[in-house]
C-alpha cells in the first residue's frame, strides 16, 4: 500500500524542464525520462548547445525544444552531474571528422582500376539506399530489431576482415560486400530508412568506420576471449616482424585505396587494450547492449554537417534506445542501478572513435590470421 502511495505521489509531480509528468528524481531533481536521458548525454558526449532564436529564453515545454535553452534549464533548476562520473578524458576529446568521400582530387591520387571500383561501389549504395525499405513483421524493440540485423550481416558470405590479396579485383569484392552490408544494416532501422538521399549517404560516409571498427573489435573479443587480453601485445610483436608486412587492409577506405598494414607503436597497443579490450572482456555486452553502441555510433551526429531535420531524427532516436536499455535494465536484468555499467559502455564508445585506426590493424589482422590459441603461447 505505501508503495502504491509512493508511486501515485511521484505521478503527480511534473518534470522542472518540460512541465511533462515527471518520472521521479534524476540528477536530484524530478525530471521525465526524455530530459534526464538529454541531460546524462549532454555531459557525458561533452555537447555545446547554442540557443535556436538567440534570445536563450525559449519556450522548453513544446513540441520542438531548443537544445541550448533545454540545457541551460536543466543546470538553472539544479541538475547535477556528482552521479555522472563519465572519462572525462574522452569528454574533452573532440571526434574529428572521417572523409570517406570519393571525390576527383582523391580518385586522381588513385589508379583508374582503383577509382573505378570505388565509384562503383558508391553507384550500388546509391540503388541501396534508394530502395524502399521492407517492413519487419517482429513486434520487437529497436535494439533488438537491429541485432537481429546484425546478425544477418554477419551471416553474409564473403564479409571478411583481412586479407592478404593479390589483385584489386578481389580486394573490391570484400569492400563491396562489407560496404553493402553494412548499409543493409542501416536500412533495417525504418528512421534512417526515411531520410533524404543524400542525407542517408552523409550519415553512412561519417559512420561506416567506426561501425566497423566495433563490429571487428567485438567479434575479435567474442571469439578469442581473455587470451587476447593476455598476448595481444606479443602477438602484435610478432605479426608486425613477420605477417604484418605482408597484409593488404581491405578496408582502410573507399577513397584512399589498398594500403599496407603500418606498424603499431606498443603504446597504441596497450592504450587499445586498456581502454577497449578489457572493458569488452569485463563487459560480456548482451545483444540489448551491443546493439545500442552500434546505434550511437550512428546516430550521434554532432560532428556532421546534416540537416536540422536529421538532428531531430537522431535525437529521437537516441531517446527510443535509451529508454530501452533502461527498460532492459529494469524489467529484464532487475538491475536497480546500472549507472556504473552504463558509464563504461559510453566510455568504450568513446574509446572506439578514438583508437579507431589502431582496432582495425590488430583486430582485423587476428581475424584474418585466424588466430588459435597455440599461435598466442609464448
Amino acid at each position: 500500500m505505501i508503495q502504491l502511495f509512493l508511486f501515485f505521489l511521484r505521478m503527480q509531480k511534473e518534470c522542472q524542464v518540460c512541465k511533462l509528468p515527471s518520472h521521479g528524481k534524476h540528477f536530484g531533481v524530478n525530471a521525465c525520462r526524455a530530459c534526464a536521458a538529454f541531460f546524462r548525454r549532454t555531459v557525458v558526449l561533452g555537447r555545446r548547445y547554442v540557443c535556436r532564436g538567440g534570445s536563450e529564453n525559449c519556450n522548453v515545454s513544446g513540441k520542438i525544444i531548443c537544445r541550448g535553452c533545454r540545457y541551460r534549464k536543466c543546470i538553472a533548476i539544479g541538475m547535477t552531474t556528482e552521479n555522472v562520473q563519465w572519462n572525462r578524458d574522452a569528454l574533452s576529446t573532440t571526434v574529428q571528422k572521417l572523409v570517406t568521400s570519393c571525390d576527383a582530387d582523391q580518385c586522381s591520387k588513385l589508379d583508374n582500376a582503383s577509382c573505378t571500383a570505388n565509384v562503383s561501389i558508391m553507384e550500388d549504395l546509391r540503388k541501396l539506399f534508394s530502395q524502399d525499405r521492407q517492413q519487419s513483421c517482429e513486434d520487437k524493440g529497436l535494439l533488438l530489431q537491429m541485432f537481429n540485423a546484425l546478425e544477418g550481416y554477419r551471416a553474409i558470405d564473403g564479409v571478411q576482415y583481412v586479407m592478404d590479396l593479390e589483385t584489386l579485383e578481389q580486394q573490391s569484392v570484400s569492400q563491396r560486400t562489407c560496404l553493402l552490408g553494412i548499409a543493409n544494416w542501416m536500412m533495417s532501422n525504418k528512421y534512417f530508412a526515411m531520410l533524404p538521399l543524400q542525407e542517408k549517404k552523409l550519415l553512412f560516409d561519417g559512420t561506416w568506420k567506426q561501425w566497423l571498427t566495433f563490429e571487428r573489435a567485438q567479434m575479435c573479443v567474442q571469439v578469442h576471449g581473455e587470451i587476447i587480453q593476455k598476448h595481444i601485445t606479443a602477438f602484435v610483436r610478432r605479426g608486425s616482424a613477420t605477417k604484418l608486412d605482408s597484409i593488404r587492409s581491405d578496408f582502410q577506405s573507399t577513397a584512399d585505396g589498398p594500403g599496407e598494414m603500418r606498424s603499431v607503436a606498443e603504446e597504441d597497443v596497450s592504450r587499445v587494450t586498456e581502454d577497449v579490450v578489457e572493458p569488452l572482456l569485463d563487459l560480456n555486452l548482451d545483444p540489448h547492449e551491443i546493439s545500442y553502441v552500434f546505434n550511437a555510433l550512428v546516430w550521434h551526429v554532432e560532428e556532421q554537417d546534416v540537416l536540422e531535420s536529421t538532428r531531430n531524427t537522431a535525437e529521437e532516436v537516441l531517446d527510443q534506445i535509451s529508454d530501452e536499455l533502461h527498460e532492459h535494465y529494469t524489467y529484464d536484468l532487475k538491475m536497480a542501478n546500472y549507472a556504473a555499467r552504463l558509464n563504461r559502455i559510453l566510455g568504450l564508445i568513446w574509446a572506439i572513435k578514438k583508437n579507431q585506426r589502431v582496432l582495425l590493424m590488430i583486430c582485423g589482422t587476428m581475424a584474418a590470421l585466424g588466430i588459435k590459441q597455440e599461435m598466442l603461447q609464448d
